[in-house]
């Protein structure tokens, strides 16, 4: 029965290493996101009508 509860352990071990590497991704994720969205702010509201026009077609297609 000793064995069986170390099995259960591992387990839970590498459970909650996969769950910490997951909720640390989302985290980095989250501020990268924030960042990308402070500088869309910052710097694509400057530009004029004609400017976002040309960078969607350049970029996104037409």
């Amino acid at each position: 029965m000793g064995v069986n509860t170390m099995g259960i352990g591992k387990l839970f071990k590498k459970a909650g290493t996969a769950i910490g590497k997951q909720v640390k991704k989302s985290q980095i994720n989250s501020k990268r996101n924030e960042e990308i969205r402070v500088i869309k702010e910052k710097y694509l509201s400057k530009l004029s009508h004609r400017e976002l026009v040309q960078i969607y077609k350049t970029y996104l297609g037409e």
